[in-house]
């Protein structure tokens, strides 16, 4: 058996118990099961799993790791990172990050009179300065610039 067979076999092994304990502490701790393509079912399954995530609004919690994330949609943090990369082409806080910034910008229309600060409290970034830092890099304006770019 092929070093890359050996490794998707433990990878598999692994991922059958889904305890956090077992899952390596950081993405560069798992080498080359980065690498390894998720298979065509894997990839229906995450997709499932990471739509309810968003349906649900999971990235609305604040400071959660992405080990923390792949718990609670039932997967190793392995395959959604790497479902991240080849199914949506960026990292999963990237990606997270523009979930969160788009929500911020549909309540920021929705509720006119709550604070930008409350806003990104309710999308997830509890600190104002993360929050306003994140939102001008996404957009290119702050969020009241960007309200008042939108009529409000």
């Amino acid at each position: 058996m092929s070093l890359a067979g050996k490794q998707h076999l433990l990878y598999s092994i692994r991922s059958l118990f889904h305890r956090k304990e077992q899952a390596p502490s950081s993405i560069s701790e798992q080498g080359p099961l980065r690498a390894l393509p998720l298979s065509p079912e894997e990839t229906r399954q995450m997709k499932i799993r990471v739509d309810r995530w968003v349906q649900g609004k999971g990235y609305r919690m604040p400071d959660s790791t992405i080990e923390d994330c792949a718990c609670r949609m039932g997967c190793h943090s392995v395959q959604l990172h790497r479902y991240c990369l080849n199914q949506l082409g960026m990292d999963f806080r990237t990606w997270r990050t523009r979930l969160r910034m788009e929500d911020a910008k549909a309540l920021l229309l929705q509720e006119p009179d709550t604070s930008a600060s409350h806003i990104g409290i309710m999308v997830g970034v509890k600190d104002r300065s993360n929050f306003l830092r994140q939102f001008f890099s996404y957009v290119g304006v702050t969020p009241e610039q960007w309200r008042r770019q939108n009529g409000i």
